[in-house]
């Protein structure tokens, strides 16, 4: 087996971080999206939703969908280096 073709321990920490970046997106998508979806609910309800609920909704889903462009751009550079 060629020297060239074996991950050497550089090759581990991009995943680490892309992946950790990953669950960051994820998470703050599905945090995001059940704050809008409570939001929705109380306003169906004619109630008042939690201002929290409204201001997590507005910070959590841009912020998700940012996290998700930088997933996407370092795809795009990691492809165009090999």
């Amino acid at each position: 087996m060629e020297a060239s073709k074996i991950p050497g321990p550089s090759a581990a920490a991009p995943q680490r971080g892309r992946s950790a970046l990953m669950l960051a997106a994820v998470s703050c998508t599905a945090l995001g999206l059940a704050s809008l979806i409570a939001v929705l609910v109380g306003a169906w309800l004619q109630g008042s939703a939690w201002p929290g609920f409204v201001y997590a909704a507005f910070l959590l889903l841009p912020l998700a969908f940012l996290l998700m462009v930088a997933l996407v751009i370092g795809a795009v550079i990691t492809r165009r280096r090999s």
